[in-house]
């Protein structure tokens, strides 16, 4: 029997892998791993107060949609670095906000429906208390790549399943 931190795991490996497009995806899910759907959901809330799950959304090709993105760097004064995460992680055009151990030490992505959208949440980071640096860096060419994260348990059985 699957202790609760592996069912975490399964079910966020799961999501991550085969999420179901149907009305009740979460009752789905629930099934395939032997979970009520209250159970998944749950789970799913406990994993975000951890910050295991910022989001379960669609990943789409923003252009198709006529959508704008940059990828943004702030120098931020240390003590005002959660403040400004936080602020900024309110506002859903922004997909993801991390911090880094460089002088650009918090990035973060933004994906707008105009680009003059687009230009107001960067000058609203920039404006933020704290905020010392702000460089916007638009792409000029996409690459995109399928990235998946394999649980431990995953990787465990993977390995033993390879030797």
């Amino acid at each position: 029997m699957n202790v609760p931190e592996d069912q975490s795991r399964d079910l966020l490996q799961a999501a991550q892998d085969d999420f179901p497009l149907d009305m009740h995806p979460f009752r789905i899910l629930g099934e395939r791993l032997g979970l009520s759907e209250d159970k998944v959901l749950d789970l799913l809330e406990t994993a975000r107060g951890k910050g295991a799950l910022r989001r379960i959304g669609a990943s789409f090709r923003k252009e198709r949609f006529a959508y704008v993105s940059t990828l943004v760097g702030l120098e931020v004064r240390q003590e005002e670095l959660d403040s400004v995460a936080r602020q900024l992680g309110a506002y859903p055009e922004i997909t993801h906000c991390y911090e880094r151990s460089a002088e650009l030490n918090l990035w973060f992505t933004i994906i707008a429906r105009s680009e003059e959208r687009k230009n107001e949440l960067v000058g609203l980071a920039a404006g933020l208390p704290g905020v010392m640096r702000c460089l916007d860096l638009p792409a000029k060419r996409l690459f995109k790549i399928d990235a998946r994260f394999a649980s431990t348990a995953r990787r465990a059985r993977k390995d033993e399943a390879d030797s």
